[in-house]
């Protein structure tokens, strides 16, 4: 039983590698696609990881806190601040001279490469702390929106675990919901203040 649920997960891993950038439709509407069975492709993040423990500090000084400036300014528009940073000061494709593609070394990587093995412990910390507090909003909410925005926490935390970039990203919702819920609460109170005055008055 094992083995079979093995060899489906390797087999769907393969289809997602292969398809991921035809879309997956193309694997029905195509009578000539095949599933190439001679060896199996895996994301190699584990190696680069390795890799880039091999690379810094020892050929690359450890970037501190470029790659988390270079992840919390990522919402901001390039229109409203034209200088903002364009990389996290590392990155391993372009200093290992393969500058045609970017390859994915997990967020332990880009912890490591901040400051070593306690910058990876204290962003396991942070991450633990995060999936908490995911914990915490289940018990408490019981409306649609906020069972919605719970989804969307744990599928960015989940992204997050391949880049603090995927989290960001996969986040922009959270922050539209954010904006909205501060609007909608500077115009109530907006309201309640009106209504208050206009009660003093009467009186």
């Amino acid at each position: 039983m094992i083995g079979f649920w093995l060899a489906a997960v390797l087999t769907f891993l393969e289809v997602m590698l292969e398809y991921r950038n035809r879309g997956l439709a193309t694997f029905f509407e195509d009578s000539q696609a095949s599933l190439q069975v001679e060896r199996i492709n895996v994301d190699d993040n584990f190696y680069r990881l390795a890799q880039t423990i091999q690379i810094v500090p020892k050929r690359h000084d450890y970037v501190y806190h470029q790659q988390l400036v270079y992840t919390l300014v990522r919402p901001i528009p390039r229109a409203l601040w034209p200088g903002k940073p364009v990389t996290g000061g590392f990155d391993l494709a372009q200093f290992l001279g393969t500058t045609w593609l970017t390859l994915s070394s997990s967020v332990v990587a880009e912890w490591y490469i901040s400051g070593g093995l306690f910058v990876v412990f204290l962003g396991g910390v942070l991450y633990g702390l995060y999936a908490r507090t995911l914990g915490w909003l289940w018990k408490v909410t019981h409306s649609g929106v906020g069972r919605l925005l719970y989804g969307v926490s744990v599928m960015a935390l989940f992204a997050g675990v391949r880049s603090m970039i995927d989290l960001v990203l996969m986040s922009y919702i959270l922050l539209a919901w954010l904006v909205v819920w501060l609007v909608l609460a500077r115009r109530n109170t907006q309201h309640s203040i009106r209504a208050q005055h206009a009660k003093s008055v009467y009186e």
